[in-house]
């Protein structure tokens, strides 16, 4: 058996949604409480003329003014996706809020478990032809507020990683507050940015 001669392959940067979300990928968004990342996301959304499927697991009544193609609360619903028993999912943006309340619901408490996971999202995104959006809250260290520790493999691997900060700026008067968006791999895009007063 010989490893050469290796043929070359053309590998490409998948397309993203306002050069921001990549498509048919996994993208894992994350921010503390109270920094409006469902709500921004949404909205960001939307406003590139996206209506996506909402995993609204929280049951936050606030987002049902977005546009959507379909809002679910539905445990079992979830449970299916991971299983992979739908197939219209091509061409569908898929967001799921939050992180903490599938881990709950699918026991996703032990490490092995957390990769299969990861693994099973990143086949759903790439073999059905969908883009899927996790949001999850980071843990809250000092110097860092993007930290996220529930599944270590799910930062890792998915293709992005978005962090959105409320960063308050006591030293004016009234305080200045700024919500940073950022951009954490940037593949394709040129590498990791910082976006200022992100959706507001």
């Amino acid at each position: 058996m010989r490893l050469k001669p290796i043929m070359p392959i053309s590998l490409k940067f998948p397309k993203r949604i306002a050069n921001l979300i990549p498509q048919n990928e996994v993208t894992l968004f994350t921010g503390l409480p109270g920094t409006g990342k469902s709500y921004s996301l949404l909205k960001f959304l939307n406003s590139n003329n996206v209506k996506p499927i909402l995993f609204n697991l929280d049951h936050d009544a606030t987002l049902s003014k977005f546009m959507l193609t379909g809002e679910i609360i539905d445990e079992d619903v979830l449970v299916n996706f991971i299983e992979k028993k739908y197939t219209d999912l091509a061409d569908e943006v898929i967001v799921i809020d939050t992180y903490q309340r599938t881990k709950e619901i699918l026991d996703l408490n032990e490490v092995d478990i957390q990769e299969k996971f990861t693994n099973r999202i990143n086949d759903i995104a790439r073999n059905f032809k969908c883009t899927v959006i996790i949001v999850g809250h980071p843990h809250d260290f000092v110097g860092s507020s993007s930290i996220f520790k529930d599944n270590p493999s799910l930062v890792r691997n998915a293709y992005e990683h978005l962090h959105l900060d409320k960063v308050v700026d006591k030293r004016k008067k009234p305080p200045e507050i700024n919500y940073r968006l950022y951009v954490n791999k940037g593949r394709g895009v040129g590498g990791s940015i910082i976006i200022d007063n992100w959706m507001r």
